[in-house]
């Protein structure tokens, strides 16, 4: 196996397809977006090329800005959310006191919420008072 590896063109062909994948699959169509924003083009006429026109009238639109701000606060959040999940998981999955009464106060909002939904089924599909 080691005289295999040491070969450098089976190298290239173990690695080959992974770069092809990577190239084609991942980077090509970001460069072909970036190619296909300089053009005046409906996608059925044929396209002239602009420059960085598009671009621009996208940086001044204020729409586009409300919807990046957006975009971010969405990420941000859901990136802080996610730590604060994870702090909460290893504080759960630890040997501290107090873990056993932190579960109960995590669990019972999903139990409750399950309880609930049950409920509301049962009361929908009553024979008598149903829908």
């Amino acid at each position: 196996m080691k005289k295999v590896m040491s070969n450098k063109l089976v190298i290239a062909l173990y690695i080959f397809p992974a770069l092809f994948i990577i190239l084609g699959l991942g980077y090509g169509p970001m460069i072909l977006s970036g190619y296909y924003g300089m053009l005046d083009w409906n996608g059925i006429s044929l396209p002239e090329f602009i420059g960085l026109d598009n671009y621009m009238s996208l940086l001044t639109d204020l729409k586009f800005r409300d919807s990046a701000w957006h975009s971010f606060l969405l990420a941000f959040f859901s990136t802080l959310s996610l730590a604060g999940y994870l702090v909460i998981s290893l504080i759960l999955s630890g040997k501290i006191k107090g873990t056993d009464t932190l579960r109960k106060i995590y669990l019972i909002p999903m139990l409750m919420s399950s309880v609930a939904i049950a409920q509301l089924w049962i009361k929908i599909y009553n024979p008598i008072t149903g829908c």
